[in-house]
């Protein structure tokens, strides 16, 4: 890889890592709010309404470790996943989208 390359590529990690900054931050100003996201989608039965509550808890964990309450909002998405275990196809929804990057 070229040195412009690499400035370069140095460039648009900045940049994700403050977008994604921005985004747990307008996240953080309606915490409750997307945990209610995340009920409300759970209570259906639709499928695409569980990515969406996937996709919402694992903002939701990133932002638990930024600010350091990682361990309560880990907790709150096991039970969650305890109180919704007859939903598999939730429940590997979840799993997966915790363990992708």
């Amino acid at each position: 890889m070229t040195e412009r390359a690499a400035r370069e590529r140095a460039r648009r990690d900045r940049a994700a890592v403050a977008a994604r900054n921005r985004e747990l931050d307008v996240l953080a100003l309606r915490e409750d709010g997307a945990w209610a996201e995340v009920e409300a989608h759970v209570a259906t039965t639709d499928p695409k309404r569980y990515d969406q509550a996937a996709n919402v808890l694992r903002d939701l964990r990133d932002l638990g470790l930024r600010q350091g309450d990682a361990a309560a909002v880990e907790l709150r998405i096991e039970r969650l996943c305890t109180t919704h275990g007859k939903k598999p196809s939730f429940i590997r929804r979840v799993r997966a989208a915790l363990t992708s990057p």
